[in-house]
Formats: structure tokens, sequence, C-alpha cells
């Protein structure tokens, strides 16, 4: 997708197909995942986790050189209820 993204018209199209041909994705299922991008960005930037909603700014990417952590989230986010948090009960 990175790559198609400067081309126009007919010719990011074209790209945009062969992309998902050469990985074994249909166009649908890339537009989702574009849409859950951006609304995962904004949720992010709700919560004060991110600087920003805007995905082209250079702080949100900060850390996508570090492969170590980007294989530990993407780990940490297929596996579910690894760990959870409970407040404690005060009785009085």
């Amino acid at each position: 997708m990175v790559q198609a993204r400067g081309l126009g018209g007919q010719a990011r199209t074209a790209a945009v197909q062969d992309f998902c041909t050469n990985n074994f994705i249909s166009q649908r299922t890339l537009r989702s995942m574009e849409k859950m991008k951006y609304q995962y960005a904004l949720e992010l930037h709700k919560l004060g986790l991110c600087p920003t909603s805007d995905l082209s700014d250079p702080a949100v990417n900060r850390n996508s050189g570090c492969e170590a952590l980007v294989r530990a989230v993407i780990a940490i986010g297929l596996v579910p209820n690894v760990a959870t948090l409970q407040e404690e009960v005060q009785e009085d």
C-alpha cells in the first residue's frame, strides 16, 4: 500500500491490485485494515497515548524502526487476557 500511495488514478488501482494479489489479500480486507488503522490512531490519541491522530506525523512512528518492539506489540495483541488490571476494594 505504501508503494501505491504516491500513484494516481488507474496506476494506483493497478498497484493496489498487484499488491493484494502478491500478498494473498483482498482489496476489501485491505480497505478494512486501512479504516481500522485510522480508528486505532484516533483512539490512541483520545487516550493520550499518541501525540496526534495524524498518521503522517513522524512522532507517531518514532518506534517503528524498533523491530523487537513491533514484534512484541503484535505478539501481545494476538494473545488475549495475558494480563488484567483489578482495582483494590477498600473495606470500611
